[in-house]
């Protein structure tokens, strides 16, 4: 569909307010919040990113490279507050690179002190990054939460970027500049493992076994905040998981059932928060981001910007009609011959037809 709006705390806006009325407020979580109007969401988001405190910055990136080198020699994610410490260019701030593909991630905590002591997660992020056929490559950039924002415990500027962080955060999940990466198996503790994590009483970061760990084992599909993360990835973003593990196979069908998608309310509400309040902000987001839906008088400008930006060629029904008629394989796009087909946004007054269908191969569908 058309633009999603992603600015100072919320999501959406309505599509009947234009920005000549001036600023739409909304009361979320107690505080009064100001959406801007930005059709697809950009400029909201580059703003939301951008936010800082004398150069400190309430949201980071994580480079990719960094990612893998966590996999391949830590074998567990970091805080935010180590990372800037120990590994000087780990971590991008401000508004990301054009050039950068972006990813964001989603999936349960499994222990209160860490959100991955087995380094499982860790280990899938990396394979899934791995797989993708454009190459993905060390500079992209992935915001994982726990290395990306400041951790217990915060100091006074940390803890108020930290709150701005809560506040926002749903523009990474509402930015169709972003994918997101959903990691939604819980993991088997092995409690022959160790992992560095802070302690508050202490005060510092400590070994400790897994088997003194805070777990939850919750199944992902019982969890509010991913569910949440997932309705408003689901319908804006490309979603990526493990797709050559059954397990995840099945619980992605399960979670992204669209009867749980369409009824987000009930599951939401049935859903499991540590905080039972957040139940009443996720559905706040959801109705404020489902009210940005533009109306259908709306969709041709969204749909003539895609076509434009993706630069999608469109075949004549005259020219499928003479492919039919030969024997043999049709062209690829780069292949098609001049004259045969409309790129980009074809005349309104045209009608136009969408093809949806399996891959024979991996060579040719």
């Amino acid at each position: 569909r058309c633009g999603r709006v992603s600015s100072m705390g919320a999501i959406g806006s309505r599509s009947s307010v234009s920005a000549s009325r001036g600023p739409t407020y909304y009361h979320v979580s107690g505080v009064d919040v100001q959406l801007r109007i930005d059709r697809y969401g950009e400029d909201c988001f580059n703003e939301v990113m951008s936010h800082n405190e004398h150069g400190c910055y309430a949201f980071a990136w994580l480079k990719v490279g960094a990612l893998r080198y966590f996999a391949r020699c830590v074998t567990f994610l970091e805080r935010r507050q180590e990372i800037e410490q120990k590994y000087a260019g780990a971590l991008v701030y401000g508004i990301p690179p054009k050039h950068a593909n972006l990813f964001t991630t989603t999936g349960p905590w499994h222990t209160r002190e860490h959100p991955d002591p087995t380094g499982q997660q860790l280990q899938t992020m990396v394979k899934i990054l791995n797989a993708m056929p454009e190459g993905i490559s060390d500079n992209d950039l992935i915001f994982v939460y726990y290395c990306c924002v400041y951790q217990h415990r915060r100091r006074d500027t940390q803890t108020r970027l930290f709150h701005f962080v809560t506040q926002h955060n749903s523009a990474l999940f509402a930015y169709a500049g972003v994918r997101t990466i959903v990691l939604p198996r819980v993991c088997t503790p092995n409690y022959e493992r160790s992992v560095d994590v802070y302690d508050p009483q202490e005060d510092k970061v400590i070994t400790r076994g897994l088997n003194t760990l805070t777990w939850d084992t919750t199944p992902i599909i019982e969890r509010g905040w991913a569910f949440f993360e997932a309705v408003l990835g689901g319908f804006v973003q490309r979603l990526e998981w493990d797709k050559s593990d059954e397990e995840t196979n099945t619980l992605m069908n399960d979670w992204l059932d669209p009867a749980r998608l369409a009824n987000y309310k009930e599951t939401i509400m049935s859903a499991r928060f540590l905080v039972r309040s957040d139940a009443d902000h996720c559905l706040q987001l959801l109705d404020m981001f489902f009210a940005s839906v533009p109306p259908v008088i709306k969709d041709r400008e969204g749909f003539e910007y895609f076509c434009d930006q993706v630069g999608i060629r469109w075949i004549t029904v005259a020219y499928v009609r003479e492919l039919a008629g030969d024997p043999g394989p049709c062209p690829r796009c780069q292949e098609l011959p001049f004259g045969k087909f409309v790129e980009g946004t074809p005349d309104h007054r045209r009608r136009k037809f969408v093809v949806s269908h399996g891959w024979e191969t991996e060579a040719h569908p």
